[in-house]
């Protein structure tokens, strides 16, 4: 992804976390306001009931006192209609079914009550304003429910989607920072045991071309570990005075083993230059299996490894093992009078190359380059030869 990509994935993250919040916010009040809106619900009805009672009592006292309902109920009526304004306003508020139907019921039993010839009628209509207060409970218990749900699930879509940016963010960095990472070659990344990101660095000054990528001059070859082997000079000899009695193509596999063993390599890979010059492709190899090489690909001539690097600076290039067990790598320029043609990759057991290794190299180098054609022109001839 592109960094603009990223960028407005971080914005696209940011505003949804915002929106978070702002909805539990919002959550937060809509389930305050229910819950206040129940408080005085029940005390409004508990008014109710006690304004009832109140009722009830003076018209037992009156009638105690002898006297006459009507005269009573005339002299009540006031107080009376407030009751049945009061039940009238709360039944219109209601907003379910069961609530409705209870202050109906307690209305109902109100306009009984104030008749000259009812008797009792106010425990029904106690009754009625408990059931009124218990189904407004129920259905504000059943909406603070729905809005807890909806809360949760608006906060782990917010959650989850953020973990979701954040492992495909974190997987972008772990790619990019293994596509950074200084190799021997991007092309030789899978072969068996591979060599891990060590810091490559060139063997001689590289010329001031324009093509040629940064690349700090190496330091003196390590010498203070006196156990490293140094390169056996006197098979070298007779390995370059083999190379120059070759005459046949499948002689060459066996004197590139017989390198590996001179350089105490583990495998080689030489790479020589299209007609264009724009890609290296592997031609020659020692030390890896068939099915390891079959996925090599050709190397772009400007692309970020020490193989490339050497192809364009025409310059040794070292690239250290990361650490004691990791081995290190040396790209050799296969130099002709027309220039450089390609490219000879060893892979080394040891994690930094001993003393003399890397003459000896650049002397294999030049005996091997006299054998190296362009690659098409390799592959034309194992093709006449097929």
């Amino acid at each position: 992804m592109s960094k603009r990509g990223v960028g407005i994935l971080l914005i696209l993250t940011a505003a949804i976390a915002l929106g978070a919040l702002l909805q539990d916010y919002r959550f937060d009040r809509m389930i305050a306001a229910e819950q206040a809106a129940v408080t005085g619900f029940d005390q409004r009805v508990r008014d109710l009931e006690h304004a009832v009672d109140t009722l009830g009592g003076s018209r037992r006292t009156a009638m105690a006192s002898g006297e006459m309902a009507a005269d009573w109920i005339s002299r009540m009526n006031p107080s009376i209609a407030d009751v049945e304004d009061a039940l009238t306003r709360e039944r219109n508020a209601a907003a379910d079914a069961p609530t409705i139907a209870a202050f109906d019921a307690a209305t109902t039993a109100l306009a009984k009550f104030r008749r000259a010839d009812s008797t009792g009628l106010v425990q029904d209509i106690h009754e009625n304003l408990v059931k009124a207060r218990a189904a407004n409970r129920q259905r504000a218990d059943a909406s603070l429910a729905q809005l807890g749900n909806l809360r949760l699930g608006m906060n782990a879509v917010a959650i989850l989607f953020t973990l979701v940016v954040a492992v495909y963010l974190g997987r972008v960095a772990t790619v990019l920072g293994v596509k950074t990472a200084p190799t021997t070659a991007q092309m030789l990344r899978d072969l068996p045991p591979p060599v891990k990101a060590g810091t490559p660095a060139t063997v001689a000054p590289a010329p001031a071309a324009p093509v040629v990528a940064a690349a700090v001059p190496a330091p003196a070859p390590h010498t203070s570990s006196s156990h490293r082997p140094s390169a056996n000079l006197a098979a070298a000899a007779e390995l370059c005075v083999d190379l120059a009695k070759v005459l046949e193509a499948d002689d060459v596999p066996e004197l590139l083993e017989r390198a590996a063993l001179v350089l105490d390599a583990r495998g080689i890979v030489v790479w020589a230059s299209d007609s264009d010059g724009t890609h290296l492709r592997p031609t020659l190899n020692y030390g890896y299996p068939d099915k390891v090489l079959a996925k090599l690909r050709p190397l772009q001539v400007d692309a970020d490894n020490v193989t490339s690097l050497a192809f364009r600076s025409m310059q040794p290039q070292m690239m250290n093992g990361a650490s004691m067990t990791d081995a290190a790598a040396l790209a050799i320029p296969l130099m002709t009078g027309g220039g450089c043609v390609g490219v000879m990759a060893f892979e080394l057991r040891q994690n930094r190359p001993h003393a003399d290794l890397l003459s000896v190299a650049r002397i294999l180098g030049a005996q091997f380059s006299t054998l190296i054609a362009p690659a098409e022109e390799l592959a034309h001839a194992a093709g006449q030869r097929s």
